[in-house]
């Protein structure tokens, strides 16, 4: 798949003050919608991912959008079974 087209986490929490965070990289629909090259060809060269991403980049401009959930009681944060409850969605580009 192309790097473009894929959604990026950070593996751990982040610490911002009194808060926990958790962050996500995601493409912005509109621009992921103009990607040409979906699949690069895995046996057309030694790297084909680089030269993908660089060849996309040159020929339209790209946004992903930084979201960032924000957790205010440690308590109740995200185990393996349940989500975070009293976290906020904060987007931006």
């Amino acid at each position: 798949m192309n790097l473009l087209l894929s959604n990026y986490w950070t593996m751990g929490a982040v610490r911002h003050g009194d808060y926990v965070a958790k962050i996500r990289i995601a493409p912005v629909p509109e621009f992921a919608s103009r990607v040409a090259r979906h699949t690069p060809d895995l046996a057309s060269a030694p790297e084909v991912f680089r030269p993908a991403l660089v060849a996309e980049l040159r020929e339209r401009p790209f946004e992903f959008d930084i979201q960032v959930q924000l957790c205010a009681d440690i308590g109740r944060a995200t185990t393996t079974s349940r989500r975070w409850t009293r976290c906020h969605l904060r987007r931006g580009a």
